[in-house]
């Protein structure tokens, strides 16, 4: 029986599983240029994998998400291909090329198709609103070393190490320097470590009272990451450049979860190192700043 048109016609229903837009987290709007989503698993099939080849093309080696030309990635249902009873949530890739943002590996929960009928055109308003939002998600990426930067931006390159290696996958906030005793400072940006040891972090302008602005700021950057790398095979490590990356469960429903967002740092990121930096406003990215040491 078809849902929409006469049973003289065949009729075929694709639903989307999974709607994605994929976020520029300095901008703060849809990230401009092509970027590769994948479904998560190891990339085998093209044997060892180059230095840095977080960078090249998984064609052939993981599936890929289909991306529109508008920037929009899109999963649809087929015969329960991305839902069944054992696996209600899928685990997604983002790799985006030559450096300009920090991949990312997410697990964002499925809607099951069988609560998708009866068909739309018997849904409230407010019930397809609630179906469209379990089905739309905004990830954020947050710039890499070759991230295009304003020559005004305010901010900072910073390296990571645990000992004398760079720690990958570090996860960085600024803040305001907090009172004593008081609630935590100002939020002024976040950024995300690569697997290089190196961030790029973006600050905005504090909140404040109109008036002369200051020409300096003094910031407390905190480094997170975990207290020791996640134990995996030798064969894996070799196999799988993004071995260690975090898998960041999404169980938020809506696009705007504070997991996409980057808001959540990963609860095994228990280890953390603080330092107090002076910025110029508007002037040129600050790089001259002792490593964050683990």
């Amino acid at each position: 029986m078809n849902a929409f048109v006469s049973d003289r016609y065949d009729e075929r229903v694709r639903r989307l599983a999974l709607g994605i837009e994929i976020i520029d987290a300095a901008r703060l709007d849809r990230a401009a240029k092509p970027i590769a989503v994948a479904i998560d698993g190891v990339p085998l099939a093209g044997g060892t994998l180059p230095v840095h080849s977080s960078d090249v093309d998984m064609d052939g080696r993981l599936l890929r998400v289909s991306r529109h030309n508008s920037g929009l990635h899109a999963m649809v249902y087929v015969k329960n291909l991305y839902r069944s009873v054992t696996k209600e949530s899928i685990d997604l890739r983002f790799l985006p090329p030559l450096r300009r943002f920090v991949p990312r590996r997410i697990s964002f929960p499925l809607v099951d198709p069988a609560t998708l009928t009866p068909e739309p055109l018997d849904r409230t308003d407010a019930e397809l609103k609630v179906l469209r939002a379990a089905r739309s998600r905004q990830p954020y990426l947050f710039p890499g070393s070759a991230y295009e930067v304003c020559s005004i931006a305010t901010g900072l390159r910073g390296r990571v190490r645990r000992g004398a290696a760079p720690l990958r996958w570090a996860r960085v906030e600024a803040r305001l320097p907090a009172p004593t005793g008081g609630a935590p400072g100002a939020l002024l940006g976040r950024a995300h470590g690569d697997d290089r040891g190196e961030f790029l972090l973006i600050i905005g302008s504090p909140p404040g009272p109109l008036g002369t602005p200051a020409f300096k700021l003094a910031v407390e950057v905190t480094v997170f990451a975990r207290p020791a790398d996640p134990p995996v095979s030798d064969f894996i490590k070799q196999h799988d450049p993004l071995w260690d990356l975090p898998l960041e469960p999404v169980t938020a429903s809506g696009p705007a979860d504070p997991v996409s967002s980057g808001a959540t740092i990963p609860p095994d990121y228990t280890s953390s190192v603080t330092q107090t930096i002076t910025f110029r406003l508007g002037a040129t990215l600050t790089s001259d700043v002792v490593p964050f040491i683990f």
